[in-house]
Parts: structure tokens; sequence; C-alpha cells
């Protein structure tokens, strides 16, 4: 799968402490500081392909292939 830039940027979100909640039929991304609606495209895709994770109460958090995608494609 070719992570598009959102989906990247969405990542390292998550990376940096952020997760994602599915609530009123939408995405949410979401850190103690901040929450945000994120686009469905946005998240499409990257449990299915492991990137993401569901954690211990039911959001989702960055993998360790995730990790692994991103980090591959810094400079």
């Amino acid at each position: 799968m070719t992570i598009t830039k959102a989906q990247d940027e969405l990542l390292r979100k998550l990376e940096n402490g952020s997760a994602v909640t599915f609530t009123n039929d939408y995405y949410v991304v979401f850190s103690e500081e901040e929450s945000e609606k994120i686009w469905p495209s946005t998240f499409y895709g990257l449990y299915d392909t492991k990137m993401v994770e569901k954690d211990g109460v039911g959001n989702y958090t960055i993998s360790g292939y995730g990790k692994q995608q991103i980090r591959s494609k810094k400079k």
C-alpha cells in the first residue's frame, strides 16, 4: 500500500501519542491537548494493512509495522 501524505501525517501524530476513535459516524484523532475530525479516506486501509492496531480500550494507535513504514520515509 502506498501511504498518502495525509496518512503519513496521521501516522506521525499517532507515533507522537495521539489515537483515533470512531464516534458519531466519523473518525477523530485526539490527544490530551486537542481533537479533530479526519476524512474517512485518510484512515481507510491503515488497519487492514496493519499500520494501526486497536489498543485495550478500542482506540486505534500506530503499530510497529506502521512505525517502520514512516521511519523508512524519513530523509
